[in-house]
């Protein structure tokens, strides 16, 4: 996947595509499968793409974690591929990466910024 394929996604397509790489797993009718293995649904659906629903769940939790919108949620996402000491790889791949999608100090990139970056080193990889 190209940046500008990544940078052309809508956030939607992007919240999916992240969860996914995360471990989220959606099977069907609103319905996920959390990194954990709990189950969970989206009863308030507020987008989606393709047949793939997001939303709001049963406790006004965001389903999956809406990440091109959230930093803490980046957070969470970012916490996946790096070891106790930041020395991985992978996370010299996510810098470089995150370096590549913004033209400004790496402390400014915004949580989209954060999530593309992360869609483009977990694609390498």
């Amino acid at each position: 996947m190209t940046i500008e394929q990544v940078k052309a996604m809508t956030d939607d397509e992007l919240r999916i595509k992240v969860a996914e790489l995360c471990g989220w797993v959606y099977e069907g009718s609103g319905n996920w499968k959390q990194p954990d293995g709990v189950e969970t649904q989206t009863l308030y659906p507020t987008g989606g793409h393709g047949d793939v629903v997001v939303g709001m769940g049963k406790y006004d939790e965001e389903v999956p974690l809406d990440y091109p919108n959230d930093l803490n949620a980046m957070r969470d996402a970012e916490d996946t591929i790096h070891n106790e000491d930041f020395s991985d790889d992978t996370w010299h791949s996510f810098l470089h990466n995150l370096d590549a999608v913004i033209n400004q100090r790496r402390a400014h990139a915004s949580a989209r910024q954060r999530a593309e970056a992360f869609v483009l080193t977990m694609k390498r990889d």
